[in-house]
C-alpha cells in the first residue's frame, strides 16, 4: 500500500500564498451534494462538474489565532470558550485561522462535549497536525478546512467523535483514527491527499456522503469492525477502499471513477457486505480461509457490467462476455469461456475451488492480474489472450494447475507463480514481459514448449525445487534468458536460449541441477553462468558464439559431462584435450565435442505469407509443407486459438479456409524438431467481397517450394 508519511520540504515551506489562491479559486461555491452516480466512462466535463458541485464554502471572516492546547475542562473555561460541555450546550471553538508550527488544536484527557466549527488550518513551517484528539470523547468537528498538513485530524482513544461538512486539501493524511468506538465522518470532501482516511482498531464507525478527488487512498482500515461505509463517491483515486483483517463491514452505494487499482480491496476480512456499488476497477479479495471469500454481494456493477459471484456453486458453464468481473470461491466443476474482460484489477479471481476451466477469454489492461488463483487445484487456463496486463496469470498456494496454449504480450509478469506445486505451463507464447515466467517457491512443476521473447528475464526462478524446464525457446531478454537463485534439483533439457542481451542462463547459489541437450547461442553475455552452488550435471549442450564466453563457473563439484563419453558442444573448442570452464570453480569438460557435430538447423516451413479470397466464390485450402531431418511436433493456431497439433517427420498440413468469416485472420504454425530447434510462421488470410485473389509466399528454413490450391488451379506467387 503506497501511503506517504514523510513530508517534503516543498510542502513545508512557501505554500501559504499559493494555497490561499487555490482556496479562493476552488471553494467559492456553496456546498451542493447531489449523489449522482456515473459509470467509469464518465467524461472529463462530467468529472469537473461533479468536483465543482462538491466544494464547501470557505468563510471570509476567520480570526487569526495561535495554537490551542486543552488538557482539562478548566482549560476550556479559563481560555474563554463558550458553553457548558453538555450535549445541548457544548464548548464551542469557532471561526479561527490557525497558522503556526506543531499543531493547531490539541485536546487531551477531556470528557466534555466540544464543537470545533468553521475553522481553517494551514501550516507555516513544519506544521504537523490540524486537530489532535487524545483520550477525549464527544468532540464534534464541523465545516472546517485542512490544507497542506501532515495530518489533518488525528483521533486517538477518543470515542463518539464526529467530522462533518469539512474540506481536506493536499494533506499527507487527512484523518487518522486509532482505537476509537463510534467515529463518524460524513458530508466531507477530500482532494489531492496521500491518504484520506486511515483507521486502526476501531469499531461502530459510520462514513457517509463523502467525496474523494485525486487522492492516493480513499480509506485504509486495519481491524475495523461493525462499521458502515456508504453513499460516497471517488474520482481519480490510486487506491480505493481497503479492508484489512476487518469484520462485519458494510459497503453500500459507492461509486468510483478513474481508480488506478482496486475500487475495493478486502484482505483477510470476514462477514463483508458490498451492495449497490458502481465500481470502475472492481473488487480484489485475498484470504487464507474460505471465510475471507464468503462475501455478501448484491447489485454490484464493474464498468457498467454486473459482477458475477459464485460461492459454493458447482457444474456451471459461464460466458465471460456479459460480466464485468467474475469471482469464484468454494466451488467446483465450472467452465468459464469466451468474451473480452477489460480494465479491471483482477477480472477473474478463483479461490478454494477445483476443476475450474478458463478458456478462450481475452484479457486486456488488467491492473493487477488477468486471472488470479489461490488455494485451488486441478484447474486449467487455456487458449486465452492477455494484452497489457500487469500480471497475466497469478497463482498462489495452489496445485495441479495447467496453463496451456495462451498468448501474453506486454506484461510485468506474464506468469507470476508462487508457493505452488505440480503446475504445468506449456505451449504458451510470451512476448515483451519484464518477467516472462516468474516462479517463487515452486515444486514438482513442469515448464515446457513455451516461446518467450523480449523483456528483462524470460524465466526467473527463486527457491524452486524439482522443477522441469523442457523444450522452451527463450530469446531477446535484456538481463538473462533464465535466472535461478537458491533453486535445487531442477532439470533443464532441450531448451533454446538464443540471442539474449545478457546471459543465456545465470544460476546463483543453486544445487543439483541437471542441464542437458540445451542450446546456448549468440547471447551477449555468457551462455551459462554458475555462481556458487554445487553438484550440477551439465552435458550434451550446444554452446555457440556467446559474446563474453560460452560458460563461466565458480561452482564446486559441477560435472560438465556424463561421466562416460559425452560432454558438450563448444564453438571455441580446438578439437584436442579437455575443455576448461572459465571461472575459479576449476570446472572441466572431460569429453568436449566440436560444434560441427550438433544439429542446429531449424525445421522448414513452406507456406504463403498472405492470402486474399472472395467470400463464397472459391474453395481454398491453405497447404503448409514441413520438413526436417529429425521428428517434429507442430501446433497450428487460428486467431490465437489452437486448431491442431501433431507429431510428424515431414508432410503437408491442409487447413480449409472456406469456413472462415469475412475479415483478416491470423494462422500461425510453430514447429519443434527433436534437437530442440524451432521454426514459426504466420499466414494472414483476408476474406474479401471483391474479385481479387493474391497470394504471397515465403519460407522459414533453408529453401522454398510454393504450394497452394484455389479451385485446383495454381495461384501465381512471388517471393516475400
Amino acid at each position: 500500500m503506497k501511503i506517504a508519511f514523510v513530508r517534503t520540504r516543498e510542502k513545508q515551506l512557501g505554500m501559504k500564498m499559493r494555497i490561499y489562491g487555490l482556496i479562493m479559486t476552488l471553494l467559492s461555491l456553496s456546498l451542493i451534494r447531489p449523489m449522482t452516480y456515473l459509470n467509469s466512462q464518465a467524461t472529463s466535463d462530467q468529472v469537473n462538474n461533479l468536483e465543482n458541485q462538491s466544494i464547501p464554502k470557505l468563510s471570509e471572516t476567520y480570526i487569526q489565532h495561535e495554537p490551542i492546547s486543552i488538557s482539562s475542562i478548566q482549560d476550556l473555561i479559563s481560555q474563554g470558550w463558550p458553553g457548558e460541555g453538555t450535549p445541548s450546550d457544548p464548548f464551542i471553538i469557532s471561526g479561527l485561522n490557525i497558522t503556526a508550527e506543531g499543531f493547531g488544536i490539541s485536546i487531551s484527557n477531556v470528557n466534555a462535549h466540544i464543537l470545533i466549527n468553521d475553522c481553517l488550518f494551514i501550516p507555516s513551517i513544519d506544521y504537523d497536525t490540524g486537530i489532535r484528539l487524545n483520550n477525549s470523547a464527544n468532540c464534534q468537528i464541523n465545516n472546517s478546512v485542512f490544507i497542506n498538513l501532515y495530518t489533518g485530524i488525528s483521533i486517538r482513544y477518543s470515542n463518539y467523535s464526529n467530522i462533518s461538512n469539512s474540506l481536506f486539501i493536499s494533506n499527507d493524511n487527512d484523518v487518522v483514527v486509532f482505537n476509537v468506538i463510534s467515529c463518524n465522518i460524513f458530508d466531507s470532501t477530500f482532494t489531492s491527499s496521500d491518504a484520506s482516511i486511515i483507521l486502526f482498531s476501531s469499531s461502530s464507525c459510520h462514513f457517509s456522503n463523502n467525496e474523494f478527488f485525486n487522492v492516493s487512498s480513499i480509506m485504509l482500515s486495519l481491524y475495523l469492525n461493525n462499521s458502515t461505509i456508504e453513499n460516497s463517491r471517488s474520482i481519480g483515486a490510486t487506491y480505493g477502499i481497503s479492508l484489512y483483517t476487518s469484520d462485519n463491514v458494510v459497503i453500500n452505494n459507492i461509486t468510483t471513477i478513474g481508480t488506478e487499482l482496486s475500487s475495493i480491496q478486502i484482505y483477510l476480512s470476514t462477514n463483508s457486505t458490498i451492495t449497490n456499488c458502481f465500481l470502475d476497477t472492481g473488487v480484489s479479495i485475498m484470504g487464507s480461509s474460505v471465510f475471507h471469500w464468503d462475501i455478501d454481494f448484491n447489485e454490484v456493477y464493474i464498468s457498467s457490467k454486473p459482477l458475477l459471484y459464485c460461492f459454493n456453486d458447482n457444474n456451471l458453464v459461464i460466458n465471460a462476455t456479459q460480466w464485468g468481473q467474475i469471482i469464484i470461491a468454494n466451488s467446483q466443476n465450472i467452465v468459464l469461456n469466451s468474451g473480452n474482460m477489460y480494465g479491471t484489477t483482477k477480472p477473474v479471481q478463483i479461490a478454494f475451488s477445483n476443476q475450474i476451466e478458463v478458456s478462450n477469454v481475452q484479457f486486456e489492461n488488467a491492473l493487477v492480474s488477468g486471472v488470479y488463483i489461490e488455494f485451488s487445484e486441478s484447474s486449467s487456463i487455456q487458449q486465452c489472450t492477455f494484452w497489457n496486463c500487469q500480471n497475466g496469470i497469478e497463482i498462489y498456494e495452489s496445485r495441479a494447475i495447467t496453463i496451456v496454449n495462451n498468448y501474453f504480450d506486454n506484461s510485468t509478469n506474464a506468469l507470476d507463480l508462487s508457493s505452488s506445486n505440480s503446475l504445468e505451463v506449456s505451449h504458451n507464447e510470451i512476448m515483451n514481459s519484464y518477467y516472462g515466467i516468474h516462479g517463487l517457491d515452486l515444486t514438482y512443476s513442469k515448464i515446457a514448449n513455451n516461446i518467450l521473447r523480449g523483456g528483462h528475464y524470460g524465466i526467473y526462478g527463486v527457491f524452486n525445487n524439482y522443477c522441469d524446464y523442457i523444450s522452451n525457446r527463450i530469446s531477446s531478454f535484456s538481463e538473462a534468458g533464465v535466472f535461478f537463485g537458491f533453486t535445487s534439483n531442477d532439470f533443464l533439457s532441450d531448451n533454446k536460449i538464443i540471442e539474449n542481451m545478457g546471459d543465456g542462463i545465470r544460476c546463483n547459489t543453486t544445487g543439483k541441477m541437471t542441464i542437458k541437450s540445451n542450446e546456448f547461442i549468440m547471447n551477449q553475455g555468457y551462455g551459462l553462468v554458475l555462481n556458487d552452488g554445487d553438484m550440477h550435471q551439465i552435458h550434451g549442450n550446444i554452446f555457440d558464439s556467446n559474446a563474453l564466453g560460452n560458460a563461466y563457473s565458480t561452482a564446486v563439484n559441477a560435472q560438465w559431462d556424463n561421466g562416460v563419453d559425452m560432454g558438450n558442444h563448444w564453438s571455441d573448442y580446438n578439437g584436442t584435450g579437455v575443455y576448461h570452464i572459465p571461472g575459479n570453480g576449476e570446472n572441466v569438460d572431460r569429453y568436449p565435442l566440436a560444434l560441427g557435430d550438433a544439429d542446429i538447423t531449424p525445421p522448414r516451413i513452406i507456406a504463403p505469407a498472405e492470402i486474399s479470397l472472395i467470400m463464397g466464390e472459391l474453395t481454398v485450402d491453405l497447404i503448409i509443407e514441413l520438413w526436417d531431418s529429425n521428428p517434429m511436433e507442430y501446433w497450428v493456431y487460428i486467431d490465437g486459438t489452437l486448431y491442431s497439433s501433431e507429431s510428424t517427420r515431414s508432410g503437408s498440413i491442409v487447413i480449409p479456409l472456406s469456413s472462415l468469416n469475412p475479415g483478416v485472420h491470423n494462422i500461425t504454425i510453430v514447429v519443434y524438431d527433436e534437437a530442440g530447434n524451432v521454426a514459426k510462421w504466420t499466414t494472414m488470410v483476408s476474406i474479401q467481397t471483391h474479385p481479387l485473389i493474391i497470394a504471397q509466399y515465403s519460407i522459414v528454413g533453408v529453401s522454398a517450394i510454393v504450394i497452394a490450391v484455389a479451385c485446383y488451379k495454381e495461384i501465381k506467387s512471388r517471393q516475400h
